[in-house]
């Protein structure tokens, strides 16, 4: 939950720089911003339904216009990023979750006029992109010291955890 909160107020907090950031004009009153979501959709209960807050929060706090666009697959990722930079549209495309990078970084170079946000993702680098990362890790590691005094505490010697799909970020815990 308190992740959720985090990655909303995050969303929130990047359409509000872009507003007065070097995106100037990006997320201002009547702005418009395409959403792009991964395979998860509404209700995945991690990084679509934080943009879905997110992008209530904009609405309801900047008087942006969000239209969120669902991808059916991994293979939706790009040509929803296309299909939104090219309709000329939106001020702002912001991708959701890492999941998505490949793509952002192809459709952020085809569109170097376009705005473009991504988030869970550092690396890519394009002029026309704000990347919002996390240092995850640190939450994680107090998360286990937590669990290590409490386990001590009932004299248990061993914690366990259980984690999502078996990517990068998992690592840093």
């Amino acid at each position: 939950m308190k992740t959720w909160l985090i990655r909303s107020a995050a969303l929130v907090a990047a359409i509000l720089m872009l507003a007065g950031g070097p995106f100037m004009n990006t997320a201002t009153a009547g702005g418009k911003v395409a959403l792009v979501l991964d395979v998860g959709g509404r209700g995945d209960l991690s990084f679509n339904d934080m943009g879905f807050k997110g992008a209530d929060e904009a609405e309801a706090k900047l008087g942006v216009d969000v239209v969120e666009i669902q991808s059916n697959s991994a293979a939706d990722y790009l040509p929803n990023m296309q299909n939104a930079a090219r309709s000329g549209k939106f001020d702002l495309v912001v991708a959701v979750g890492f999941l998505l990078a490949d793509a952002m970084a192809e459709v952020a170079a085809q569109f170097p006029d376009q705005k473009f946000a991504i988030i869970d993702v550092t690396w890519l680098g394009k002029p026309n992109l704000m990347e919002i990362g996390y240092e995850e890790n640190k939450g994680s590691a107090l998360v286990g010291a937590l669990s290590s005094m409490v386990a001590a505490h009932y004299g248990y010697d061993k914690i366990g955890v259980v984690l999502g799909i078996e990517i990068p970020v998992l690592y840093k815990f």
